[in-house]
């Protein structure tokens, strides 16, 4: 059955748009298109599974969502195990990766349209099933805590989630003959 108002987005274009009543939809494409420049098209309704398919032609792009309750996870302290009310949760969809950075490939994430959900006094939220969904990743996020990210693999086995109090970390950067070096810089490859 065609599902209306369902959103979809690419790994590359991220402006998400949302499908008519015969489930169609029309996205403006950023960059190049065609079998050797393909997209990962993903698509996404409330009350529904993510779906996600690497295509490399416009045309016969079948996505199939699923009828999906959710699975209830709980976002707690680390330190102390108690839940976090108020806790955001963002679901988010790996875009496209950056290699400028050297070294690391940096996983880029955007996000689906859709509202943030906040964990409840129990410190409990709703999120897609991992069992139904494919790739997606939660921002799990609270101020004075540092934010987590956790995917859908990570999701199947454990439903709890723990965000742990920021620690100060404290470097000295020195010559070779231990002499202070003054200006350094330095830089964590993350997330975003």
């Amino acid at each position: 059955e065609p599902i209306a108002e369902a959103w979809v987005m690419t790994d590359q274009e991220h402006d998400a748009v949302q499908t008519d009543e015969e489930g169609a939809f029309e996205l403006p494409l950023l960059h190049k298109f065609g079998p050797s420049d393909g997209r990962t098209i993903t698509a996404w309704k409330e009350g529904m599974s993510v779906a996600q398919k690497y295509v490399r032609q416009l045309e016969d792009n079948l996505l199939i969502l699923k009828l999906d309750e959710g699975v209830e996870i709980t976002v707690v302290d680390t330190e102390s195990g108690l839940p976090i009310e108020g806790a955001e949760v963002e679901i988010l969809i790996e875009a496209s990766s950056d290699t400028s950075g050297g070294f690391f490939d940096l996983r880029n994430f955007a996000s689906l349209p859709t509202e943030v959900k906040l964990t409840d006094s129990a410190g409990k939220t709703r999120v897609p099933d991992p069992q139904l969904s494919n790739n997606y990743t939660l921002e799990v996020r609270k101020e004075s805590y540092v934010k987590r990210y956790v995917d859908q693999w990570n999701l199947r086995r454990q439903k709890e989630v723990r965000l742990a109090k920021p620690k100060e970390l404290r470097m000295r950067f020195v010559s070779k003959e231990g002499q202070p070096h003054a200006g350094a810089q330095l830089c964590f490859p993350w997330y975003r």
